[in-house]
């Protein structure tokens, strides 16, 4: 129970950081399009999986190679606020979460029809 606690506290802090450091502190105009929508932290804390989403979807690989050409400063201002021994390595994925509902949404869509 502890560690469940504390990885979700460290997953918290991963995703409010680069979310701060997207908005505030990149100079990069591509890559402040992103916002961490979740993190999830490997069982040894050494890998970050980063899942990001942008208001314009079509744009999301361009986005996501910009943010990746700036994890390095990403990781750096992780370390600033990381209070365990080691950083984890940051890797930003798109988040497909959206895209999913709206799928499940135009299947619904399909079942009522054919219903009526």
């Amino acid at each position: 129970m502890a560690n469940e606690v504390r990885v979700a506290r460290l997953e918290s802090l991963i995703k409010d950081v680069i979310n701060n450091a997207l908005a505030n502190e990149i100079n990069d105009k591509i890559a402040k399009l992103a916002r961490v929508t979740a993190v999830r932290l490997s069982n040894d804390l050494s890998v970050a999986k980063i899942f990001l989403d942008a208001h314009k979807r079509e744009s999301m690989l361009k986005v996501l190679e910009n943010v990746n050409k700036v994890s390095g400063l990403l990781r750096s201002k992780l370390a600033a606020e990381w209070t365990s021994y080691k950083v984890p390595e940051l890797r930003f994925v798109i988040d497909e979460t959206i895209d999913y509902a709206n799928h499940i949404d135009e299947l619904f869509k399909k079942i009522k029809q054919q219903e009526n």
